[in-house]
């Protein structure tokens, strides 16, 4: 499988799609993840604790062996500086928030699906 990097129409397609169908948490993850290089799971498990929107960074912790739950994968921390895009995403989240994760959902592959399905983009 050959990932590309959306293009900016497509990435608006993508936001107006969301907000359209009433999917902003997942128009929000789009816009982290486009900004800040995340991979998914540093994101969908991300807690509180690991963002400081005061000081303009947040720590991404990674499983990158694919052995999250085994006792030898040793996870790897990295501090992304927050572009003020992403800021104002996470603000959001946070706000919403009702306990220590910063994202509601674990998983949005139904979601995206139907959204890239509607904005027409593959």
């Amino acid at each position: 499988m050959i990932k590309l990097r959306l293009s900016r129409d497509s990435e608006e397609n993508i936001l107006k799609t969301c907000l359209g169908l009433g999917v902003d948490y997942l128009a929000s993850a789009t816009i982290i993840l486009l900004e800040t290089g995340m991979r998914p799971m540093e994101f969908f498990e991300m807690k509180k604790s690991q963002v400081s929107l005061s000081e303009g960074w947040i720590k991404a912790i990674s499983y990158k062996t694919g052995r999250r739950r085994m006792a030898t994968a040793q996870p790897k921390e990295r501090i992304i500086p927050l572009t003020d895009r992403a800021r104002a995403e996470f603000e959001k989240l946070l706000a919403k928030s009702k306990d220590d994760n910063v994202f509601p959902y674990r998983s949005v592959k139904k979601s995206w699906a139907t959204v890239c399905r509607v904005a027409g983009v593959k």
